[in-house]
């Protein structure tokens, strides 16, 4: 069942992200999009945060930083909308949230990512003018339900789409 956009019982946010402003000030491309998932990461107390771009020429997702997976990873992880989780989010414009990623029939393994000890996923379309440029991911080691995240995550996403949209990064 897809999750509404917007919640009117959202969760307290533990941050308004004006970390943001700041990394969008002193870094450019690539390099905000990683500090901005470390911060991420570290505010919302999860073992990855990541963030996937749309490369509309290859219609692909690609890894473009991350927070937890290996490094070595981004700008090699590539995957179409109608492939794993993440696609799921891009194809469907919608969050998925999944207490057990592996056990999901849209997961898709990528073993240069380092992600087995990765239970639970939440991902976010990232969207700017209509138009998905990206999908924001955290996730944990731990079975957990996300929903507690719901309202930093959502918020993140907005400010993260922003950054992509502005932001000319390798594809």
């Amino acid at each position: 069942m897809p999750l509404p956009l917007l919640l009117t019982t959202a969760p307290t946010m533990k941050t308004s992200w004006p970390e943001f402003d700041s990394i969008a000030s002193r870094l450019k491309g690539s390099r905000a999009l990683t500090e901005m998932a470390r911060v991420i990461a570290n505010a919302l107390e999860v073992d990855v945060c990541s963030i996937y771009t749309m490369n509309r020429v290859a219609n692909e997702l690609v890894l473009a930083a991350t927070m937890g997976l290996s490094q070595s990873s981004v700008g090699r992880i590539r995957m179409t909308p109608d492939e794993g989780l993440v696609g799921l989010v891009a194809q469907e414009l919608q969050p998925v949230l999944v207490e057990d990623a592996a056990g999901h029939p849209r997961f898709r393994y990528f073993e240069s990512a380092g992600e087995d000890p990765f239970l639970s996923f939440f991902g976010v379309p990232l969207l700017h003018q209509g138009q998905l440029c990206g999908v924001l991911v955290v996730q944990t080691a731990e079975r957990r339900d996300l929903h507690e995240l719901w309202a930093s995550v959502a918020t993140a996403a907005i400010r993260i789409a922003e950054a992509v949209s502005q932001a000319t990064l390798p594809a």
